[in-house]
């Protein structure tokens, strides 16, 4: 199917969801999401581990080029400021706030190094993302 029929079908609904003035409210949609998340990085890491090639064989260092790139979307994806705010306004105990965004960094940076660690020992030179190179056979 075409992807822009998709995004047709998809698009009230994500713009209902921009509407909803109460985070409370949107909380069980977060917990779909992350359950979503995680099922898609666990098939992933599956292929990951599933025949392990040699760490060994690979460059230890890259083109300096992507290094930046790759440091501003880690950064993006990682840091919600938005939401950062209105959760610490919301908070029985605001004090608690930066202990859960170093944990919650931690957690995020320790998957982002292992699922691109052993993503690209896998799939090294194949193209762009590695989510690509799943095999298709299997779904």
């Amino acid at each position: 199917m075409n992807p822009r029929i998709y995004i047709v079908i998809f698009f009230p609904f994500t713009c209902a969801l921009g509407f909803v003035p109460n985070l409370k409210y949107l909380a069980p949609f977060s917990v779909i999401g992350t359950l979503f998340l995680s099922v898609g990085v666990c098939i992933a890491f599956y292929y990951f581990f599933d025949d392990i090639p040699d760490p060994r064989r690979l460059n230890a260092f890259t083109e300096i080029l992507p290094v930046p790139m790759y440091c501003t979307i880690f950064l993006f994806a990682l840091h919600s400021m938005t939401l950062y705010l209105p959760l610490e306004n919301t908070m029985r105990h605001p004090d608690h706030m930066p202990r859960l965004i170093v944990a919650s960094t931690f957690l995020n940076t320790v998957i982002y190094l292992t699922f691109g660690f052993f993503g690209y020992n896998k799939y090294p030179n194949a193209c762009d993302t590695v989510i690509k190179n799943l095999p298709i056979k299997d779904t």
